[in-house]
């Protein structure tokens, strides 16, 4: 497995066979897989008649980007903070930051809103937003077949479904508008629909795909799934989406939007990038209580930043109330890079550059 995690560059489903010890006696046959925004990997060892099989989530360790709390684009626009903390390494617009009290801007800006070293941003973001569409633009369903493998089973939808990643992943199609509800699907599942997926909390969803237009997970879910979506997702009120999990709405066309329910939770990574026409069109927004725990990332706005303990790459901050919104202004709110585990291994997508990790064990 140390193997693995140091072959980087080896090929996705081609599986490399090799003397472990040069003496004859025993071989090795390691291969990796992509798998949403981490990859798999498989190591068989075999000596004689015996044979061993060990399966893992791979991701990395973070970045430099990833290890500051925030990253906002140079906008030509302070920052205003009230009522809020960012704790950890900052990257900040030029124009600096600015106090928040009781709907006025003043200056200077208390100390105490920024715990950590203030850095100045660039007017771009540091994770180029490109990359990361193309990345996960082969998870678009009409692209699927194209580069799994010939082998690749596809299956109707059934009650209880259980598949292991040391076989070729199962591609299950939820041809039907009816909500996903009373299954339990665990495994190297990937389920697509070519409508609004909507997700009830009576589904038990481990560790699956899932790949729609529109995702929404009503409110209650609890699971640990990736979600990719080429429009929007919806995560409602107390959802919890345990490590590793994944949101992610991409486009290169339309807007990307995540939207995160009142007290909901999310361990892992969420993404919301778009090259559309509309420069802000990619949004995350946040309710009152939601939490994320790894990753945020948008190429456009993050709206009403609620609490993140990790990182967060933004274009630009938004605070909307119900009658007007203000640009840049972050208030009642708290990102915190120190809380986040020092053992916390998180996406490749977001983190090209650095070390491979074993995220998980597999089955």
């Amino acid at each position: 497995m140390a193997y693995l995690e140091a072959a980087a560059a080896l090929p996705y489903f081609q599986a490399v066979d090799f003397d472990l010890f040069g003496a004859e006696k025993d071989s090795v046959q390691v291969e990796k897989r992509p798998w949403g925004v981490f990859d798999t990997g498989i190591v068989v060892a075999h000596q004689g008649t015996e044979r061993d099989t060990l399966l893992a989530l791979l991701g990395c360790h973070f970045d430099e980007t990833g290890r500051a709390a925030l990253y906002l684009a140079d906008t030509n626009t302070p920052v205003a903070v009230g009522g809020g903390q960012i704790i950890g390494t900052s990257y900040l617009p030029k124009a600096g930051i600015r106090p928040y009290v009781g709907g006025l801007v003043t200056n200077p800006a208390p100390s105490a809103s920024i715990r950590g070293q203030v850095r100045e941003s660039q007017h771009s973001l540091p994770i180029e937003t490109a990359d990361v569409i193309r990345q996960l633009s082969k998870y678009d369903i009409a692209q699927l077949r194209e580069w799994l493998p010939p082998a690749t089973q596809t299956r109707s939808l059934a009650r209880v479904m259980q598949h292991s990643f040391a076989d070729l992943p199962l591609l299950v199609e939820h041809t039907t508008t009816s909500p996903l509800a009373h299954v339990s699907l665990s495994g190297n599942i990937i389920l697509t629909s070519n409508q609004r997926l909507i997700i009830e909390p009576t589904a038990q969803l481990n560790n699956i795909l899932l790949i729609a237009p529109v995702i929404v997970f009503k409110k209650g879910f609890s699971g640990q799934v990736q979600a990719l979506a080429r429009d929007t997702i919806i995560l409602e009120e107390g959802c919890r989406l345990t490590y590793p999990s994944a949101l992610c709405a991409s486009s290169s066309t339309t807007n990307a939007v995540v939207l995160l329910g009142a007290n909901s939770a999310v361990s892992g990574a969420v993404l919301a990038v778009s090259t559309g026409p509309n420069l802000y069109g990619a949004t995350i927004r946040m309710s009152p209580g939601a939490l994320v725990e790894g990753q945020v990332l948008t190429s456009g706005q993050l709206e009403n930043c609620a609490q993140v303990h990790g990182s967060v790459v933004a274009h630009q901050l938004l605070y909307r109330t119900p009658s007007t919104f203000f640009t840049n202004y972050f208030i009642n709110a708290t990102i915190d890079r120190p809380i986040l585990s020092p053992h916390f291994i998180t996406t490749p997508i977001l983190n090209s550059a650095s070390k491979t990790a074993v995220v998980s064990w597999l089955q």
